[in-house]
């Protein structure tokens, strides 16, 4: 006969929490603990992978998913009109600059402030040319070229235009710090000088310049895309510019951002994902020992408890629910704690993590909602299995083994007396003996942890530049022209 005593049982479960205060403050810090360590695990991986995206994005020189290469203001209008086309910015290649040696330097048309901020350019000083005889340069063209960084400066260029030589002297209207990790500086002119530069030449006549004589795109688009997300960007570019009645590749050149980690994660090989998984399993499993341990030495305290709740008609689901109402509770307490720890921890040691790695991009972890999602989501299944097997234990007590419980009481009553008295070290053999699992389950989540550190202290010490430098490099020391 079912009967309502839902209330019954959460007044009993808070009235059971009251009494045990010490042991639930020790049971939800091992919750924050490691609600914490997954925050911090998830900070770590999240962070790095946030660096390595953006040092790669500084190379390739653009934060776009995608780009169109060398197309026609047609062929731009119809492709970005595609809807899976979230938003775009271009700039026009007009030359490079034939008087730096030391550095290549591009002299571009940029539709805007968003193309530079999508090419990681931040005006130091200045403004956008307007003028004719505009120039937004950086720091390492002007050393170069030995100019100030001052506005309204003179800045000589010579360039190659559709195979005429050219000589301008420009006026420095803005100036931004160069990057030496990016292949070129940009040199931005106005949209003015741009157009009594191109007279009146069409897109088309560009497009037969370039098929003819193998030329770099003069006075066409570089079109930079971007999609909803980062995953599948080839075969959306490919999908749009199909689309819009072009053949990709062919017709209209196109290049994927391979900066994007979630890009690149869709081609990770098996070994590579094996390990990754292997990984995870060691935090998850380091995370379930915790919880378990602490969880089985609460339930075995209060097992005569249990015990005298089965006298009185308490049923086995009744004291599942009564644990489970109280693991919620320390849950709701221990998780945001674990929370606010990890990344406040994260954010102070990560710093030191990429101190002694190779990038030299600002070291800042930067707030991601995945890493709380992590942090909440691993924990929340940790408690819940860790606390599964307790619960079992408690639901499936009778009153009569619950009042003679004590842990290795049928062994002891096997065993001879001792006749050489109590000593220190045979009463902690004798007490580890009591229960060999669990003593076992202590030992392999003390040895996890062990393992946790020196796999995090293996992955970071790992990396040698010489190594790496050997397999991407054929000499020491490579001649050749700054614009190879």
């Amino acid at each position: 006969m079912r009967n309502n005593n839902r209330q019954a049982i959460r007044r009993l479960s808070a009235r059971s929490m009251k009494q045990s205060r010490m042991r639930n403050l020790f049971a939800a810090a091992a919750i924050a603990l490691t609600c914490m360590l997954f925050t911090v695990v998830a900070s770590m991986g999240i962070g790095m992978i946030q660096v390595a995206q953006e040092e790669t994005m500084r190379e390739v020189g653009t934060r776009a998913h995608a780009g169109l290469k060398d197309v026609t203001l047609e062929q731009m209008g119809r492709i970005t009109a595609d809807p899976r086309v979230k938003s775009y910015t271009w700039n026009l290649l007009i030359a490079s600059a034939d008087n730096l040696l030391r550095r290549s330097g591009e002299i571009r048309v940029a539709q805007g402030e968003e193309e530079l901020k999508n090419a990681f350019i931040e005006l130091k000083e200045g403004s956008l040319p307007k003028g004719e005889d505009d120039l937004v340069a950086d720091t390492l063209v002007l050393e170069e070229l030995g100019i100030p960084c001052e506005l309204g400066a003179q800045v000589p260029l010579e360039f190659t235009f559709l195979g005429e030589k050219m000589e301008k002297t420009f006026t420095l209207c803005g100036w931004y710090e160069g990057d030496r990790i990016s292949h070129a500086s940009m040199l931005y002119v106005s949209m003015d000088y741009w157009n009594e530069l191109k007279g009146n030449r069409t897109d088309q006549d560009f497009l037969d310049w370039m098929k003819k004589n193998e030329g770099m795109g003069e006075g066409l688009y570089q079109v930079q895309l971007f999609f909803a997300n980062a995953s599948g960007i080839e075969e959306k570019v490919r999908s749009v510019i199909a689309d819009a009645g072009y053949e990709p590749g062919t017709q209209v050149d196109y290049g994927v951002n391979w900066a994007y980690m979630q890009n690149r994660a869709e081609g990770i090989d098996l070994t590579s994902g094996l390990i990754l998984v292997l990984a995870v399993v060691i935090v998850l499993a380091t995370g379930y020992l915790i919880i378990y341990n602490i969880f089985q030495i609460s339930i075995s305290q209060d097992i005569r408890f249990y015990g005298l709740l089965k006298t009185i008609g308490t049923t086995r689901r009744q004291i599942r629910r009564l644990i489970s109402r109280q693991v919620l509770v320390l849950s709701l307490a221990g998780i945001p704690v674990g929370l606010l720890l990890g990344f406040l921890i994260g954010k102070v040691i990560f710093p030191f993590v990429m101190s002694i790695t190779a990038y030299q991009v600002e070291v800042k972890l930067r707030f991601d909602p995945l890493i709380l999602i992590f942090g909440a989501v691993f924990s929340g299944i940790t408690v819940l299995l860790g606390c599964r097997k307790p619960g079992k234990i408690a639901g499936s007590v009778s009153p009569v083994e619950a009042v003679r419980y004590s842990e290795g009481t049928a062994k002891r009553r096997r065993e001879k007396k001792s006749h050489t008295g109590a000593r220190i070290h045979r009463m902690a053999l004798s007490n580890l003996g009591r229960n060999k699992k669990k003593t076992a389950l202590v030992i392999l989540s003390l040895s996890l942890s062990v393992i946790l550190l020196c796999v995090v202290i293996t992955g970071v010490d790992s990396f040698r530049l010489d190594s790496y430098l050997d397999s991407r490099l054929i000499g020491d020391v490579t001649i050749g022209s700054v614009r190879y």
